[in-house]
C-alpha cells in the first residue's frame, strides 16, 4: 500500500488542489442511548461526550491529482475547575486533542453536474492532558492526586480509524456537497488498581459533506474538458471567436497592399 501510494503522489503531473470543507454528522438515538446508560467519560471531553468530535466538524487538504487526496482535521476539548476557599486552592484540568487524517482515493476523472465517487481510509488519536493540582497538597496527596490523573489520561486516550466511501457533486466550479459512509473502530485502555479494561467500540455513521475547492490552475488540470486559458463567459454572453483564440488570430499575416501604378511617361 505505501510503495502504490507513493507512485501515485510522485506520478501527478498538477500541482497539488487544496480544498476545505465542513462534515455534519446528524444526532441519532445512537447518542441518546450513551448518554441515557451513563456512558459519558464524566469530563465532557471524552471521544464520545460530543465536544472533541462535534456534529459538524471541518477539514481540510489536498487533491494531488484526479485520484488522490488527503484530508486533515482537528479537535480540541478542555474543561479546567477552579476551587478557592480561605486556606486552600486546587485546579482541575481535562483537556483533549484530537488530530485526525483521512485518505481519499478516486478512481474516475472529476467533472462538472456528475458524482464522483471515492474511497476514505482514515485514522485519529485522542491525546489526553489531565492536572490536579493545588499549592496545599501534602506529598502524600499529590501523589494520590498523580494517581487519580493517570487513570483519566487512560480514560479520556484512544486510538482509532474508518474505512468507508464518499461521493461529491459538484453544484459550482468549486463548490460541491456530497456524503459519505463509514465504518468505525475506537480502541482504548483502562487501569483501575491491579486491573486492566481495554476497550473497543465498532460502529457505523453516514455524514453530509460540503467542500470548497481553492481556485486555481491546479484546480482546472483537475477536472475534465477545462483549461486554465479558456475564457469563462458570462450566462447569456456570447463570447467573440478573436476573444476565444487570440493566438489563432496572431497566426493570420495582415494583408499586403498592392503596390501603386506607375504612370506611363
Amino acid at each position: 500500500m505505501g510503495p502504490m501510494l507513493v507512485a501515485l503522489l510522485v506520478s501527478a503531473h498538477a500541482a497539488p488542489v487544496g480544498f476545505a470543507g465542513v462534515e455534519w454528522r446528524p444526532l441519532s438515538r445512537q447518542d441518546l442511548v450513551w448518554v441515557d446508560e451513563n456512558r459519558t467519560s464524566g469530563t465532557a471531553v471524552g471521544e464520545f461526550d460530543g465536544t472533541v468530535k462535534p456534529v459538524l466538524s471541518a477539514f481540510g487538504g489536498a487533491w494531488f491529482n484526479r485520484y488522490v487526496g488527503l484530508s486533515a482535521g482537528i479537535g480540541l476539548a478542555q474543561s479546567v475547575s477552579d476551587s478557592a476557599t480561605e486556606d486552600t486552592k486546587q485546579q482541575h484540568i481535562w483537556s483533549v486533542v484530537r488530530p485526525s487524517l483521512d485518505l481519499r482515493l478516486g478512481w474516475m476523472v472529476p467533472r462538472d453536474r456528475f458524482p464522483i465517487p471515492w474511497f476514505l481510509i482514515g485514522v485519529y488519536g485522542d491525546i489526553p492532558t489531565v492536572v490536579d493540582r493545588s499549592l496545599q497538597y501534602t506529598a502524600d496527596e499529590q501523589a494520590a492526586a498523580d494517581s487519580a490523573a493517570v487513570s483519566d489520561k487512560y480514560r479520556l486516550g484512544g486510538v482509532g480509524g474508518r474505512v468507508g466511501a464518499g461521493v461529491d457533486y459538484r453544484i459550482l466550479p468549486y463548490l460541491a456537497i456530497g456524503g459519505q459512509f463509514a465504518v468505525g473502530l475506537h480502541h482504548a485502555t483502562y487501569t483501575g488498581g491491579d486491573t486492566r479494561f481495554t476497550t473497543l467500540w465498532v460502529s457505523t455513521e453516514a455524514s453530509i459533506l460540503m467542500t470548497f475547492e481553492w481556485p486555481g490552475k491546479g484546480g482546472f488540470k483537475r477536472h475534465k474538458g477545462v483549461t486554465p486559458d479558456a475564457p469563462i463567459p458570462e450566462v447569456g454572453v456570447v463570447v467573440p471567436a478573436s476573444t476565444a483564440q487570440p493566438e489563432a488570430q496572431a497566426a493570420v499575416p495582415a494583408p499586403v497592399e498592392a503596390p501603386a501604378a506607375i504612370p506611363e511617361p
